[in-house]
């Protein structure tokens, strides 16, 4: 029997003045990948049919349900264009010293970044997530991580693409160099 390998994490982990910044991908799923391409391949279509029927002015002008849909579809079909480009290109950077912890998610340049002040940084810890075959928050940015923290009256979490054995090690690094006061 073929005993199995180790695996490595895959948060990049580096170090700089007093600093540690992680670089960490966001999850792949292949199937999301197709499944969401191909949806707004169709999305488009339905998108140019609709504008065409607006521009055709079909009837006795504007038809506005079919602006009111035609909205709320665009925001749908933006909203579906991200998570794709998420998965495909996203990422998550997390710096942290003794001033500070900062998480900044995106897809290259496109980001939203928080900044915390690690004295008010409490209960640094892993999140346990059930395990499903299509676990949705391992996809959605800004909502999930196996990371979390309190922080005033609030509990925040970050470290979307990593699994929980990997978190528990970040956090033992942020205790052995002296990065948690707790």
């Amino acid at each position: 029997m073929e005993s199995v390998k180790e695996k490595e994490g895959r948060a990049k982990i580096s170090w700089e003045s007093g600093s540690m910044t992680m670089d960490i991908p966001s999850r792949k799923s292949i199937f999301f990948i197709i499944f969401i391409g191909v949806w707004l391949v169709m999305w488009g279509f339905g998108a140019a049919a609709a504008i065409s029927t607006i521009l055709q002015g079909r009837g006795s002008g504007p038809n506005a349900f079919m602006i009111f849909w035609l909205t709320g579809w665009t925001f749908g079909g933006i909203y579906a264009l991200l998570l794709w480009l998420w998965n495909i290109f996203g990422n998550e950077i997390v710096t942290v010293n003794s001033l500070y912890l900062k998480i900044s998610t995106g897809i290259g340049k496109l980001r939203y970044n928080r900044q915390y002040d690690m004295n008010q940084v409490k209960k640094l810890r892993v999140v346990s997530m059930p395990i499903r075959t299509w676990n949705q928050e391992d996809f959605m940015p800004f909502r999930s991580g196996r990371i979390s923290f309190d922080y005033g009256m609030r509990t925040y979490r970050f470290a979307t693409g990593i699994d929980e054995a990997e978190a528990a090690y970040i956090i033992d690094l942020f205790k052995s160099r002296g990065l948690i006061r707790e």
